[in-house]
């Protein structure tokens, strides 16, 4: 075992240190040292053993545990030089074993193979996502090579591929070193990565590239960082909404503020809702309000539904509140507001929607934004929004119904 232990792992050590080109005249070189050493030991081993008898002292028995228990001690001594070689490259003995025993890993090596002989970019691309599926260890470094090549598809499936591979000390600095240096190609993709596998150690760059000219990179950096509930970039991220006409940052702004759930920052998107903006954008910059409130998840569906057929939307509203039994003579008031959403014109709805306000605390996460809420609904530039009016309607409903329960 020990012999083609030594055989094995000398010859995939040496043949890893060489260029194809040169393996013939290694072969050579190998086998030609391995049995000069072999011969020279076997003779020598001889002259030791014959030497140790000739002393009296000494029993058969021991000449032999002498002989071989300095055997043991030379390779203590040579186990220590080997440890000090370069490391080429070599798998952790665990990977190792892992190997052995995981029809995972065995596949997985079968698919590197596959991928160092990929000539074709098609095949290079199916090589690198069949690894991704296979999510072992294994595969880290070469798709971290990947990310050297000069086509942009390439990198950008290894990228991917990262995306559900384990995260080590080398593929974290692998994505901030592409966040730092690679902006508008795939820097944009590993901002997106690190956000999901929340790496704290990019926290810096991140930052730092909220203000890239790259607006995709700069939106998935915000993005990011809310993932990682870092609250020093909240007020960078609001100013850059605040300033920014770019459809793309107010997206993944209003995304980040959303995820950040701090309902201060419902001010800065209700001052983004008021400016002239596409229909599209409203929608992303109310969902993020609601998420903010902590009610997305039960407003989607209802607001899905009020922007196919508004009697639609409403009705769900109405259901909603006759399923919570509230005190009548403020259903009463709620189901009046109802009727006014949908009238042209928002007199009537700001009229009844202050009323309301009044009455009932909105108050995510224990916070009183009451009076901001109050001073949206009397803002003509809002109020004129039929969307934003629908929002102040499902507000009202769902934290008359919190408090009522409380």
């Amino acid at each position: 075992m020990g012999n083609f232990g030594v055989f094995n792992a000398g010859q995939t050590y040496f043949f890893s240190a060489i260029r194809a080109e040169e393996s013939l005249n290694l072969w050579v070189m190998f086998f030609l040292i391995r049995g000069l050493a072999s011969g020279i030991v076997a003779l020598s081993g001889g002259i030791i053993l014959e030497r140790l008898q000739q002393f009296q002292s000494i029993g058969n028995a021991d000449v032999f545990r002498i002989y071989f228990g300095s055997v043991a001690l030379i390779f203590v001594f040579i186990m220590i030089l080997i440890a000090r070689m370069e490391n080429l490259g070599a798998y952790p003995i665990r990977n190792a074993m892992a190997i052995i025993f995981s029809q995972r890993e065995i596949r997985t090596v079968s698919l590197l193979n596959r991928l160092d002989r990929s000539q074709t970019v098609s095949e290079e691309k199916s090589a690198i996502r069949a690894l991704a599926a296979s999510k072992s260890e294994l595969s880290i470094d070469d798709i971290l090579n990947k990310l050297k090549s000069p086509l942009f598809t390439i990198r950008k499936e290894a990228l991917s591929a990262l995306s559900t591979l384990p995260v080590d000390k080398t593929v974290i600095n692998a994505l901030i070193s592409e966040v730092k240096n690679h902006a508008f190609t795939t820097a944009y993709i590993a901002a997106d990565i690190i956000g999901k596998r929340k790496i704290k150690e990019s926290k810096a760059v991140l930052r730092k590239q909220l203000y890239s000219k790259d607006y995709i990179l700069s939106g998935k950096c915000m993005v990011a960082l809310a993932h990682l509930k870092d609250r020093k970039s909240l007020e960078a991220i609001e100013d850059i909404i605040r300033k920014t006409r770019n459809t793309g940052l107010i997206v993944h702004g209003a995304a980040a503020l959303s995820i950040f759930y701090d309902p201060a920052s419902v001010q800065t998107l209700l001052a983004k809702l008021k400016e002239k903006n596409q229909p599209y954008m409203r929608d992303e910059i109310i969902l993020s309000i609601a998420g903010i409130l902590g009610f997305e998840k039960w407003f989607y569906p209802v607001y899905i539904a009020f922007l196919e057929n508004s009697t639609t939307g409403i009705s769900h509203l109405v259901d909603f509140l006759h399923e919570n039994r509230s005190p009548k003579q403020i259903v009463d008031q709620i189901e009046e507001l109802y009727v006014s959403l949908p009238i042209t014109g928002s007199s009537q709805f700001s009229m009844l929607a202050e009323k309301l306000l009044q009455q009932i605390a909105v108050k995510p996460e224990g916070v009183d934004i009451s009076p901001l809420m109050l001073s949206a609904v009397k803002d003509a530039g809002l109020a004129r929004l039929v969307r934003f009016r629908f929002l102040i309607a499902a507000t009202i409903t769902l934290f008359e119904i919190r408090g009522h329960h409380t």
